[in-house]
C-alpha cells in the first residue's frame, strides 16, 4: 500500500479495552480508508471504516453511509 496512505492513519487512537484483530489500509472509490475488525471489552465484535475528516468533509453522512452499505451488502 502506498506509504502516503499508511502515514495518514498512523495516529488513529485505540481504546485500552479494544483489541484490533485486523487492520487494512485501502481505497474506497477515491477515498483513503482504514478498515478494521475489533473487539471491545472482550465482548463486542465490530467492524469500522475509518476516514479522515478532511477527506470526507464535502460528503453528507447519508451519502457516505449509502456508499458503504451498497459496497458491503454482498458480505452479509
Amino acid at each position: 500500500m502506498d506509504k502516503i496512505i499508511k502515514d495518514k492513519f498512523k495516529n488513529i487512537p485505540i481504546d485500552d479495552d479494544t483489541i484490533v484483530l485486523y487492520s487494512q489500509e485501502a481505497k474506497f472509490g477515491e477515498l483513503d480508508v482504514l478498515y478494521e475488525i475489533w473487539i471491545f471489552d472482550r465482548v463486542v465484535k465490530a467492524q469500522s471504516f475509518i476516514f479522515l475528516k478532511d477527506d470526507i468533509s464535502h460528503l453528507k453522512n447519508e451519502g457516505l453511509i449509502k456508499m458503504i452499505n451498497e459496497s458491503t451488502k454482498h458480505l452479509t
